[in-house]
This record gives structure tokens, C-alpha cells and sequence, in this order.
């Protein structure tokens, strides 16, 4: 069933509303988002289906347009045509559907859910049938039919048809399940070399709740989980699990993901003999956002820390973190602290956060619009921010972190430990010592993030001139002259913004006289939060 008139558009709009109004659980943390975007979809589904009149065409391009705007801000990648009225999407976060799935009415679609196809078979996607709940972490990909009224639990790898209706199912792969807790847990270790091969978006478990301190007796579970991405860095990742073994705090476990490593990881990681080491591979390579992803769903933590191949902890980082998250409310998602970044040449290195933050505890969100100053080895998250705010953005080129913590800092407080509490070792040839990189992941983040963004337009015309600058630098003087103008038109009143946009009409000589006078404080901010 596809919108072929008016009347049918109506239809889906007020199904997609009574969907939403009915739900018992939490809206898009933004409020109308969900809503809005429904209302895209089907606008753009009405105006491909019916081109009957001129307006069509250019109707159906401009709500396009917007259409993807608001894809990217809640993490939604549906395209038109594809689901039946009434679809409930309760919850901003990564959803990624392949054009060729077909899916009935009145389907609730949970975060991190990936319904796609398998490798080689791009045009062969799930058949889904009416008033299905698909739950957070699913993966979906094949030629599969699934029957009306199904219930599909979290973390499931759907890769086969289920044609009995009014049934549940869960696991990995999936296959008829009496109910199970709201957690959705299934066995540990079950999941990553489940996915498909075609660009599946790692699946993450429920988040539970977890406090600081042991668990309870008889569960099994660690208080915290330390997820280590890591991909040929088998020479220097030794240190950097050495780093977690040593910590003060003990009730923890510690995930190595291993993003498909052609190096000696995988006999490196034969030699660590600690139990509460544990060791996921998969191949071919990712990249270090899904490898997190991945982490996420191995674990059984209610708090989750994130560790990096070259960085060292502090062996009390992860006992004063607890203890901060032991003293706030569950209104703060995320403790982090201060730590020494290294810079190139060797033996030069800052401490991060810069003089320029001013605000470092509680709601940040406006503050980190400025730019990031939370690293991710420095960060321990509440397990329930991943379910509110999204996973980590898979495919983003560079400054992963910063995206991630914007997200999560308009939901959630943060605390900082003023003190550093680990090392941050510069690697040559890593992703934050790719210029280019850092100026696409940029691009991408000031898009993803419109909205915050053109409610400061003083930051965004900071950025908009940093990109400049750096675009220049780069060998990209007209893409960089066009963000110094736009810098300029933001903020007319700015001499130095006004100063560069003036000399970029001069050309590319007389420009780069400005630019060492204007960079003169910015490189070492650049540096040490890309």
C-alpha cells in the first residue's frame, strides 16, 4: 500500500499521528522531531506518487531537501515509500532502512535498527507485515517475509522468514521466543559476527539502568564495561590494556573490539590471560565508530567507558569517575575529566580542556557548540544516554566524539573531575592527523547540528571562518573564501571576520598574508579537541 491520492495522504498523516499521540513511551527528546518528519516523508511520498500536476516535481525536490535536513539531525534513514500508515518512531536515533524493504501498517520501529539486505543482494529486503514491533538493536537483512503481529525483541538478527503470526522473537540469529525481560538481554558474546555483510549499522542492546559500585550478587555483571576499539595498532595496544587492568576500581570488564586487524592483534590478544578480558573480532574493517557500536552491544554494564590503543589511563580513572556518577542524579549522563594531549613533535603536549571553556559541569550543550572538549577515553556514560540520545554516528570522517556529545549534552548533564586523569598519545597517520578529515567531519556536523547551530550565530560564524581559514591553508582557496564571507554575513559587525572576508576578494596571495595573524591562538585548540 503506497499513497496514490489525497486521500490517502490524509489517511497516512492521521494514522502517523494517532500512532504517536497513543504511545506510552517517551517521545523525540525535541519534542515534534518524530512528528515533523513523518509529516516529510509522507509529504514527499505523495507528491513522487502523484504527478499529475506541475507542482509536483519542484514540491516533491524542495521537501526533499528538507526531508533529509531532518534525517540527519534525528539519525533516520528511511526512505519514501516504504512503510504503510501509521509508523511510531518513539525515539530520536540510528535507524537505517534499505529502499527495497516493504513494510505494512502500524509498525513501531525502536533506535539502532538496521533493516537492510545481504551482500551482493541489494535488492533483496525484508517483507514485513502489519502491526509489527521491531525492538532496539534489531537487525533485519534478506529476502524474509514476516508474518502480521509479530513481536521482534532487542538485539534480535532477523536472517530468515517467520510466516506464523501473534508470535515473539528474539535472538541472534532469531527464532520463536516466550517473552522476555525489558532489558533484552541475551547471551553475552551473541551479536557482531551475526551482522550482515552489507552495511548494517551495529544493533545495541536495551540500555539498562545500573548504579555505581558492584552488582547485585548472583547477576554476573560488571558495574562498568570498557570498550577498546582497536585496528593494527598491535604494538602499542598492550599499554593501552595495561592501562585498564591497573585501575584502582576492579569490578569492571573489558571489551576489545578488534575492527579487522590484518596485523598481530589477534595473538596479542591470545596472550592476555585476565578474565575479565574479553575479545570480539570481525572482519573486514569499519571503522572505530561501529567497532564502539559493537562494544556497546557486547556490554553487560550499566555504565560504559571507552578506551583508545593509544592512550593511557591513570589507574585511579575509573575509581574517582564512579565516584562522581555515586554523588549526582540520574539527570547527569556523563562524567569526564581533564587529561595531557600530546602534540607533534614529540615531547610538546596540552592540557585539555583549554583556558577558552568556561563552562564545564551541568548542561554544556551551548558550551560544546563552541567545540568539542570531551575526548572519549576521558568519558564514562550512563548506559541509558545511548537509548535516548543515539549511538555513535557511523561513517562520519573525523571529531566522532564531538557529534556524539552534542547529542547526548541536550539530554542529559555532564560532570567534570578537574584533575587529569589520563594520557592522550599522538599517533602519526590516525584520523585526527588528517587535516582534510577534520574539515569534511566538520562540514557534516554543522549540518547534522543545523538547528542548534542557527540559534548561535555568533559560534556559527566562528566556525564558519575557522573552515575558511583551514580550507585556505589546505590548497581549497575559493571553498575557503566562501565560508569566510558567509562568516562575515553572520557576523557583520566582527572586524576580524569582516578583515578576511575582504582580503579572500583579493586573492589568494593577498589573503594568505592574514591568515598566520588571525591563527595565531587557534592551531593548538584545533589540535588538541579534533
Amino acid at each position: 500500500m503506497t499513497i496514490r491520492s489525497r486521500d490517502d495522504y490524509l489517511l497516512y498523516l492521521e494514522a502517523d499521528r494517532a500512532a504517536l499521540d497513543a504511545s506510552t513511551g517517551r517521545s523525540d527528546p525535541r519534542g515534534e522531531g518524530a512528528r515533523r518528519f513523518l509529516r516529510l516523508l509522507r509529504a514527499v511520498e505523495y507528491h513522487e506518487n502523484c504527478r499529475r500536476a506541475w507542482y509536483h516535481r519542484p514540491a516533491r525536490s524542495l521537501l526533499f531537501i528538507r526531508l533529509h535536513r531532518a534525517s540527519l539531525r534525528l539519525g533516520f534513514t528511511i526512505p519514501p515509500n516504504v512503510f504503510g500508515p501509521g509508523l511510531l518512531l518513539p525515539h530520536r536515533g540510528t535507524i537505517v532502512v534499505n529502499s527495497a524493504a516493504r513494510v505494512g501498517a502500524n509498525c513501531r520501529l525502536d533506535t539502532c535498527v538496521n533493516i537492510g539486505t545481504r551482500a551482493g543482494e541489494d535488492a533483496e529486503a525484508p517483507i514485513i507485515g502489519e502491526n509489527v514491533s521491531i525492538g532496539q538493536g534489531t537487525v533485519m537483512y534478506g529476502r524474509i517475509t514476516i508474518a502480521d503481529d509479530i513481536t521482534i525483541h532487542p538485539k534480535s538478527v532477523v536472517n530468515r522468514s517467520f510466516l506464523e503470526p501473534r508470535i515473539e522473537i528474539a535472538g541472534s540469529p532469531a527464532r520463536p521466543a516466550s517473552p522476555v525481560s525489558p532489558a533484552g538481554a541475551t547471551t553475552p558474546g551473541e551479536g557482531p559476527d551475526d551482522l550482515p555483510a552489507s552495511g548494517a549499522r551495529s544493533a545495541l542492546p536495551a540500555p539498562g539502568a545500573g548504579t555505581p559500585g558492584p552488582a547485585p550478587p548472583g547477576t554476573g555483571a560488571p558495574a562498568v564495561s570498557v570498550v577498546l576499539p582497536t585496528y593494527n595498532r598491535a604494538a602499542i595496544l598492550p599499554r593501552a590494556i595495561e592501562s585498564v587492568l591497573f585501575q584502582t576500581w576492579t569490578d569492571f570488564e573489558l571489551i576489545v573490539v578488534d575492527d579487522g586487524s590484518t596485523d598481530e592483534t589477534p595473538s596479542v590478544m591470545a596472550s592476555v590471560t585476565d578474565p575479565r578480558v574479553r575479545y570480539v573480532r570481525y572482519a573486514p574493517n569499519r571503522g572505530a565508530n561501529h567497532a564502539r557500536n559493537v562494544g556497546i552491544r557486547e556490554a553487560r554494564a550499566g555504565y560504559i567507558a571507552f578506551q583508545d590503543s593509544d592512550d593511557d589511563w591513570y589507574p585511579e580513572k575509573l575509581e574517582k569517575s564512579m565516584a562522581a556518577f555515586a554523588a549526582a542524579g540520574r539527570e547527569v549522563g556523563v562524567v569526564y575529566s581533564g587529561y595531557w594531549q600530546d602534540l607533534a613533535p614529540p615531547g610538546k603536549r596540552v592540557y585539555v580542556p583549554l583556558p577558552w571553556v568556561r563552562r564545564h559541569d551541568g548542561w554544556i550543550h551551548e558550551e560544546l557548540l563552541r567545540n568539542n572538549f570531551v575526548a572519549t577515553p576521558t568519558a564514562v556514560v550512563r548506559r541509558d544516554c545511548f537509548e535516548t540520545s543515539g549511538p555513535w554516528l557511523e561513517g562520519l570522517p573525523g571529531k566522532q566524539e564531538w557529534e556524539l556529545f552534542l547529542r547526548i549534552s541536550r539530554d542529559y548533564q555532564f560532570r567534570f573531575i578537574a584533575e587529569p586523569l589520563l594520557d592522550c598519545r599522538f599517533s602519526e597517520g590516525g584520523i585526527s592527523d588528517n587535516s582534510h578529515c577534520i574539515l569534511r567531519a566538520t562540514e557534516q556536523i554543522l549540518d547534522l547540528h543545523h538547528d542548534d547551530f542557527a540559534g548561535h550565530p555568533e559560534v556559527l560564524a566562528e566556525h564558519c571562518v575557522r573552515l575558511g581559514l583551514q580550507y585556505v591553508r589546505a590548497g581549497e582557496f575559493e571553498k575557503g573564501r566562501d565560508y569566510l564571507c558567509r562568516g562575515a554575513k553572520l557576523q557583520p559587525r566582527n572586524p576580524k571576520y569582516r578583515a578576511a572576508a575582504l582580503a579572500s576578494r583579493l586573492g589568494e596571495g593577498a589573503f594568505n598574508r592574514l591568515v598566520g595573524w588571525y591563527l595565531r591562538d587557534s592551531s593548538p585548540v584545533d589540535r588538541a579537541t579534533s
